[in-house]
């Protein structure tokens, strides 16, 4: 079962629509000061949605603490995960790879909720 606990949130502007897009995925934080949903292994991973905002809509996001995300593939207990092309968590493996959170509940496949806790953004290598 996947748990939250001390979690820091900070209310941000969703820069595009992500009332379609399943909560609880990776968010990147751009130049507008707004959060996208995130869309490569690369990009500088901000937290973790916990919300579906409209576009221009006040949203909390996760920066720190122990969090619920969905995974994009199978996941292993202590894995370091990054961002699939859907903000979904997979295990980061490229040397470019943002590592921004360590698997605490295994997932199968792909669309579970699985909990990580949040770690600084970092590169894979």
């Amino acid at each position: 079962m996947a748990l939250e606990s001390n979690l820091v949130r900070l209310t941000m502007v969703a820069g595009e629509d992500l009332s379609s897009i399943g909560y609880q995925r990776f968010v990147t934080l751009q130049s507008d000061g707004q959060i996208d949903l995130s869309n490569a292994a690369t990009e500088n991973l901000f937290g973790v949605l916990d919300s579906k905002p409209a576009a221009g809509i006040s949203c909390p996001v996760k920066v720190a603490g122990v969090s619920k995300i969905t995974s994009g593939a199978a996941l292993v207990i202590g894995a370091r995960v990054t961002s699939d092309a859907t903000g979904r968590a997979i295990t980061a493996s490229g040397a470019t790879d943002t590592v921004r959170g360590v698997v605490m509940s295994a997932a199968a496949g792909a669309d579970e909720i699985v909990t990580i806790r949040l770690t600084d953004p970092a590169t894979f290598s």
